[in-house]
């Protein structure tokens, strides 16, 4: 029996892509979503399979199984971006308001300098 190869969903630009996500009944829709633009980016990244699972330190079952099925572990997920060097913008996931902005206080000019 051939395995059957695991299809990307193409989610469309980014005004669909928030609709889908602002839509997804279950997390297994969020799930799916995540492993599909996993496996968008690394083939982006002409990286295999193989290779991802070992930069991320992970079996290449699981992250098969994550990939085909968007099931795997929250290491799992973390490890497949880390692999794919995308882990820092995991803090965009929970924004945090800017500190204010400090006001700009020049001295006053000294005498005999032009201003």
């Amino acid at each position: 029996m051939v395995p059957k190869m695991a299809q990307t969903v193409d989610y469309g630009d980014i005004e669909r892509q928030l609709d889908f996500l602002q839509r997804a009944e279950c997390s297994h829709d969020v799930c799916r979503y995540l492993a599909d633009e996993v496996r968008r980016t690394r083939r982006a990244a002409k990286m295999s399979q193989a290779k991802l699972a070992e930069r991320a330190g992970i079996p290449l079952r699981t992250y098969k199984r994550f990939e085909a099925e968007g099931q795997g572990s929250m290491e799992t997920l973390v490890g497949a971006l880390h692999a794919l060097e995308r882990s820092r913008y995991l803090f965009m996931l929970f924004p945090h308001d800017a500190p204010p902005r400090k006001k700009l206080v020049l001295p006053p000019p000294r005498a005999g300098l032009p201003e």
